[in-house]
C-alpha cells in the first residue's frame, strides 16, 4: 500500500526535476536563498535526522526514510505516520555547500492525504555533506500542482535531511 504513493511522489519528483532545463552545480549564495517559504532568512536553521520539515507551519518529522540513487540524482523520501510524504531531489554530484535551486536543478515534492500530489515552483537545496556513504543538507520550497487541477499551495519551511547512502 505504501508503494503507491512513493512511486508516485518519486515519479512527480523526477519528472518535475528532469522536465526542465538541467543546470548543474548552479551557484546561489545563502543570502540569495530567501523567499515566502523561509521566513526571509537563508539557511540559519537546524533540524532532526533523518528528515524534519514544517509544514505551512506544522513540524514533520519523518519516521520512516528511503534514499535512491536514479538517473543521476539522488532522492530522499520521508513520511511522517503513514500520512504526509516529503521528497527532495539532488544531481548525485551535487557538490558541498552549494545551494541547488528548484524545481531545476533540484527538487522538492510532497504527498498529502487523501490523493493530493504537489512538487516545487520555487524553492533552494543546499548540500552540506554528499560522502560516500551520507547525504544531508537543508531545504524550502513552496509545493503546487503542476497540472493546475487544484490551487493549493504548501509552504515548505525549515527543511532538513541526513540519510546514509547505503
Amino acid at each position: 500500500m505504501k508503494t503507491l504513493p512513493f512511486s508516485l511522489i518519486l515519479a512527480a519528483a523526477l519528472l518535475a526535476v528532469a522536465s526542465c532545463n538541467k543546470q548543474y552545480d548552479t551557484t546561489v549564495s545563502d543570502s540569495q536563498a530567501t523567499g515566502s517559504s523561509n521566513g526571509g532568512g537563508g539557511f540559519n536553521w537546524t533540524g532532526t535526522a533523518p528528515m524534519s520539515a514544517k509544514v505551512n507551519g506544522a513540524s514533520f518529522q519523518a519516521n520512516e526514510v528511503y534514499f535512491s540513487n536514479a538517473g543521476g540524482y539522488y532522492n530522499i523520501m520521508g513520511q511522517e505516520n503513514n500520512a504526509i510524504i516529503l521528497g527532495v531531489s539532488v544531481p548525485a554530484g551535487a557538490a558541498e555547500g552549494k545551494v541547488y535551486s528548484a524545481p531545476t536543478p533540484a527538487g522538492v515534492s510532497g504527498a498529502f492525504p487523501p490523493s493530493l500530489a504537489l512538487i516545487s515552483s520555487t524553492g533552494k537545496v543546499k548540500v552540506i555533506t554528499n560522502s560516500s556513504t551520507i547525504l544531508e543538507g537543508y531545504f524550502w520550497a513552496d509545493l503546487r500542482d503542476p497540472n493546475g487541477l487544484s490551487d493549493t499551495t504548501v509552504h515548505i519551511t525549515e527543511g532538513y535531511f541526513k540519510v546514509d547512502k547505503q
